[in-house]
C-alpha cells in the first residue's frame, strides 16, 4: 500500500468514525428513557456510553440537554439532526438556546452548511436587539465637532460635503471579467470600514471582502456594493446567497 492510498485510507476511516460517533451519541437519549444500559449490564447512562461509544460523562450530559431543549422548545428538525447524528452535538448546542419551533427549519438549515464558528456568530447576532440612536461617535469627534461648532462652524454643511466627497470616489466603476479587487477599491473600504468587520455588532477584524451583489452577476467591483467582513459573517452571507439561489430556483 503506496503513501497516498494509507492517507485516503486513514481519512476515510476518521470520517466514518466521527460519522458513527455522532449517530451513537444521538441515540442515548433514548437509551436513557427506555433504560436499556441495564441490558449491556451497565449501572448508568454514563458507563454505558463510556464502554462502548467512549463518550465522556460531560458528552452526554450535553446531549441529554440539547435533546430536552429541542424537545421541550418544538424543535422537531434540530432534534431529529441530533437524533440521528446528522450534525454534531456541539454545533446544535449552540443554537439551543435560540431555537423554537418557529425558527426550527431555519437553523436546522443553517448549522447543515455553517461552520460552528460561523453558528455561534450568528446566535450572538440573532440576539441583538437594535437601540434607537444607531450612530455612535466616539469622544474625539465628539469634542472636535463641538470645538468646531463653538468657532462657528457649520459642521453639518461640512459633513454633508465630506459625505459627498467620500461618495464620488465610488462612481465610475467599470466592468472587468478579472476577479482581483483593485487596490483603488480597497483604499475606499478600508477609508469607510476601517479594520473592523463591517457587521456593525461584531468585534472581529475584517478578513475578506463580499460582494453584496455577486460579482458574477454585475462584473465589477463596486466599493457601493461591497464590504469587508470578518470569516464567519463571510461564511454565514455566503449561506444566505445559496439559500436564495435555491428558493429561486424552486
Amino acid at each position: 500500500m503506496n503513501n497516498i492510498e494509507l492517507m485516503r485510507r486513514a481519512v476515510l476511516y476518521g470520517r466514518n468514525a466521527l460519522e458513527w460517533r455522532r449517530k451513537f451519541m444521538g441515540l442515548l437519549p433514548e437509551i436513557y428513557k427506555r433504560k436499556l444500559y441495564f441490558k449491556k449490564g451497565c449501572q448508568s447512562i454514563y458507563e454505558f456510553a463510556a464502554k462502548f461509544g467512549g463518550v465522556s460523562r460531560e458528552q452526554v450530559e450535553r446531549v441529554m440537554s440539547v435533546e430536552r431543549k429541542f424537545r421541550e422548545k418544538g424543535a422537531v428538525t434540530l432534534r431529529d439532526q441530533l437524533i440521528k447524528g446528522e450534525v454534531s452535538v456541539n454545533k446544535l448546542a449552540r443554537v439551543a438556546s435560540v431555537a423554537n419551533a418557529e425558527t426550527d427549519k431555519v437553523w436546522a438549515s443553517q448549522v447543515k452548511i455553517l461552520p460552528k464558528r460561523a453558528v455561534e456568530t450568528l446566535v450572538r447576532d440573532s440576539k441583538f436587539v437594535p437601540g434607537h440612536n444607531l450612530v455612535e461617535l466616539c469622544e474625539e469627534v465628539k469634542n472636535r465637532l463641538q470645538a468646531m461648532t463653538d468657532r462657528g462652524v457649520d459642521v453639518n454643511h461640512l459633513l454633508i460635503k465630506l459625505l459627498d466627497e467620500h461618495e464620488a470616489q465610488k462612481k465610475d466603476v467599470p466592468e472587468t471579467k478579472s476577479r482581483y479587487i483593485p487596490a483603488r477599491t480597497r483604499r475606499v473600504l478600508s477609508h469607510e470600514y476601517g479594520t473592523k468587520c463591517a457587521v456593525r455588532t461584531c468585534p472581529r477584524p475584517s478578513e475578506e471582502i463580499d460582494h453584496i451583489v455577486p460579482f458574477s452577476m454585475i462584473n465589477r467591483h463596486d466599493p457601493r456594493l461591497m464590504r469587508p467582513l470578518c470569516k464567519p459573517h463571510h461564511q454565514i452571507a455566503h449561506a444566505v446567497d445559496r439559500r436564495a439561489m435555491e428558493f429561486a430556483h424552486c
